[in-house]
């Protein structure tokens, strides 16, 4: 007990000491954060942590009047704690002793009656009582950094990451390969290659960027990435990984590379080569689950890989995705299509939904004129367009009602040719609702679409533009909506609740053709296999140039369905090369 008494009493006297002598010399950091409206600090106060949440135009004379009352409430905590401990008379000399708490901007008090968000961003250090804490405002800091679990050679790469106050645009990622005791000596002595040395492995530097596509010198090999955040002029503490796996050889050919054979360079300046594909999104991989499919088939990183592989070979003009995930969008394909020469939109559907659809053009052959981003549910209620639409079928409550309560998207962008001003294509883009149970719906959702495409046409003055219509349209080819679109015109019960002489049929003047014919299937999965997706074109303006083949169906069943090792999503892209007529 007197041992405990003596410990006890000497970690007071110690306490005490920190407050009753001048400013320690021994800074420490507060962290702050400017997040939306709040301003949110962070530090240690005698190993004790504090985390304070202030609006951000709070004067900063409130907030540190907030901190003053917490040190010393604190500080009198520990004193009345040790009470019984120690020496009672010093504890109530120093039970009301006050602490100054104040910002500094060099060695000048910072004036508190200004805001948080000026206040913190100004201000070099706090000073609480004795101690001095550095201020650390808004610094660029790496939360976690992963990489891909599968490696698979000759396939871009990025590291997985959150980012606090930083930039992946400012922020720099060094790539390294490990590599064996002998060579890592080697190549320090000859001092021409960064070398590390960390976790008992050498690592050689390769590459510097956001992106990595590795290479048969990566195979067998261990990657690392070391990432030094970064937001303008301001730099954080570097955060690096190494891959858990070596780098896989990968297949001999995948079979989305037979059918790169046929796009082994991009096509003439006349000629449109164009791409459809459903991507499929990660959570209906995780709602789904596809049985069938290996972890690898599932794991999202290990389809992006894939994904990107297929997309860079197939040198299109145009890509028309659907089942894009916003994040997918703005960490991957955008940047490495971007980089690529591709520029891309994209428009997520409505309500809580995270995918969408995405547009991609090759800059050195198109420039984009207009952009139109079209949520169905809503627009369908514009009675300038679609007056004549919406009287015919208000008289049907059930299809009206599943029509306004779906979130789907059409995505619509014009795009001139750089070398021949004038030439315009109009690119639609949509991915319709799903439930086979509800082919109405579905046809109604195509009406609304090229509705909205023949009134930007007639505004815009564009009869003379070829349209191209990609997507996941839902649809078979004895489906209403496939025969409406190639036909023209579709009989539809939309208004069986009005009188008979309301006219119900669905017409367009667009005079559209599938580019690619009708394949067997272009969705394969455990328990569906059809044709759901199409590239339909102006036959009026545009002609068909070329198809790729479709892949051999015994790769499609290699290991049951898609997606597989081989396919990184269950459905199968459409390329197509269009041109115009005249």
């Amino acid at each position: 007990m007197l041992i405990y008494r003596t410990l006890v009493f000497n970690r007071i006297v110690k306490f005490l000491c920190r407050h009753a002598g001048g400013i320690s010399e021994n800074a420490q950091t507060v962290k702050v954060l400017n997040i939306k409206d709040k301003i949110n600090i962070y530090f240690k106060y005698h190993d004790f942590p504090f985390k304070l949440e202030r609006p951000i135009t709070e004067s900063v004379n409130v907030t540190l009047s907030h901190i003053k009352r917490r040190a010393e409430l604190h500080f009198k905590k520990e004193l009345i704690k040790q009470y019984y401990f120690a020496d009672g008379e010093s504890v109530v000399k120093n039970f009301d002793k006050e602490i100054d708490v104040y910002l500094k901007h060099n060695d000048s008090i910072l004036d508190e009656n200004i805001p948080n968000c000026e206040a913190w961003a100004q201000s070099s250090k706090l000073i609480i009582g004795d101690i001095v804490y550095e201020v650390n405002y808004n610094p660029p800091t790496v939360k976690s950094l992963n990489l891909p679990e599968f490696l698979i050679c000759g396939c871009p790469i990025r590291p997985h990451f959150i980012f606090e106050c930083a930039s992946v645009t400012d922020s720099i990622f060094k790539w390294y390969r490990s590599v064996t005791e002998e060579i890592g000596k080697k190549l320090l002595s000859e001092s021409s290659t960064e070398i590390l040395i960390e976790n008992e492995r050498y690592w050689k530097k390769i590459h510097e960027g956001y992106m990595y596509s590795t290479c048969t010198s990566d195979i067998g090999c261990f990657l690392k990435v070391v990432c030094s955040p970064k937001l303008n002029d301001r730099s954080g503490p570097d955060y690096s990984v190494e891959s858990k796996t070596v780098v896989e050889v990968a297949p001999k050919k995948f079979p989305f590379e037979e059918r790169q054979e046929y796009t082994r360079t991009f096509c003439d300046n006349l000629s449109i080569r164009c791409v459809s594909y459903n991507v499929l999104a990660k959570m209906y991989v995780e709602q789904q689950k596809y049985p069938y499919a290996s972890e690898k088939a599932r794991n999202t990183y290990y389809r992006k890989q894939l994904l990107l592989k297929e997309l860079l070979g197939y040198k299109s003009d145009i890509i028309c995705l659907q089942e894009v995930e916003d994040r997918v969008f703005e960490r991957d394909l955008e940047p490495i299509l971007n980089s690529n020469g591709y520029i891309g939109f994209y428009t997520k559907k409505g309500g809580h939904r995270y995918e969408g659809v995405a547009t991609f053009f090759r800059s050195s052959k198109f420039r984009c004129k207009r952009k139109y981003d079209v949520l169905l549910n809503r627009i369908i209620k514009e009675k300038h367009i679609y007056e004549d639409l919406y009287t015919k079928i208000t008289g049907n409550c059930k299809d009206l009602n599943k029509l306004l309560s779906q979130h789907t998207v059409l995505q619509l962008v014009s795009l001139e040719h750089v070398d021949q001003p004038g030439s315009e294509v109009l690119v639609a883009n949509t991915h319709l609702y799903s439930n086979k149970d509800n082919p109405e719906v579905r046809l109604l959702q195509t009406a609304i679409c090229t509705y909205f495409i023949e009134h930007v046409m007639k505004i815009k003055n564009l009869q003379g533009a070829g349209v191209i219509f990609c997507g996941d349209f839902n649809s078979l080819p004895d489906s209403p909506t496939y025969t409406f679109l190639m036909s023209s015109k579709q009989e539809c019960n939309i208004n069986a609740n009005s009188a008979g002489n309301v006219d119900s049929s669905l017409k367009h003047n667009l005079c559209l053709d599938s580019a690619c014919g009708v394949p067997e299937y272009t969705n394969y999965t455990g328990d569906f296999m059809g044709c759901l997706d199409y590239i339909f074109y102006s036959s009026d303006i545009l002609k068909v140039i070329d198809v790729v083949p479709m892949p051999k169906h015994e790769h499609v069943i290699a290991q049951v369905g898609l997606p597989s090792e081989y396919f990184p999503s269950d459905h199968i892209a459409l390329i197509c090369t269009l041109q115009w007529k005249k």
